[in-house]
């Protein structure tokens, strides 16, 4: 990795794998396998492949999933259609995704209360993200219209690098999918797919 100056602090490469985070956003089983044409089991697996290549590096890996004990908010607009998807979340299908937990005892998992979308609505993560340092934020999850797209958004506007990895991401309706990571999401971060991101970190070119 290139060596940083200061005129590099909106870009990924400006950071080492101690001031960096792969946040692993909403892989229930479940989630998982809602995907269509199998969409959300290749994510899972680059999703995946991309936490054993972080964690072989020291990166932090943090798994971001729904509290499947808590209640919708009463403001809530999607309130009344939510009690089905919790008591889906409360079997096994609401698991994470076994391939993810795999030594996976020292990644913290940090949960949200149901009808909140951005992962850092989860008590406790922005403190956990400034505690460690960690400025630069990879993301790789469900739904790219849900919890990736405002995750990402919220994770910008509190002066976070982030940079969404697009074949580890899914969406129910791939054409949203493909609107998101091409046209909205490249104008508040960066967006690369997992091979891309991998051999930028390698070459120090990330966003240069």
């Amino acid at each position: 990795m290139t060596t940083a100056t200061p005129t590099d602090q909106a870009i990924p490469s400006h950071y080492t794998a101690s001031q960096t985070a792969l946040l692993l956003l909403d892989l229930h089983t479940m989630a998982v396998e809602k995907g269509p044409r199998e969409s959300g089991p290749l994510a899972l697996a680059v999703a995946a492949d991309t936490r054993r290549w972080a964690k072989a590096r020291a990166m932090h890996i943090i798994h971001c999933l729904l509290d499947t004990s808590s209640a919708p908010f009463a403001t809530a607009n999607d309130a009344a259609h939510l009690p089905h998807a919790i008591f889906i979340l409360q079997t096994p299908a609401g698991d994470e995704a076994a391939v993810l937990r795999e030594n996976a005892a020292a990644e913290p998992t940090l949960t949200r209360r149901v009808s909140y979308v951005s992962a850092l609505k989860s008590p406790g993560l922005l403190a956990y993200l400034k505690e460690q340092g960690i400025t630069n934020l990879v993301l790789a999850g469900l739904n790219t219209s849900g919890c990736v797209l405002r995750t990402a958004f919220a994770a910008c506007d509190a002066e976070f690098v982030v940079t969404v990895l697009r074949d580890a991401c899914a969406d129910p309706q791939m054409d949203v999918h493909e609107t998101l990571v091409r046209k909205v999401l490249p104008h508040r971060g960066y967006v690369f797919s997992a091979s891309e991101f991998r051999e930028g970190w390698v070459e120090g070119t990330l966003g240069r």
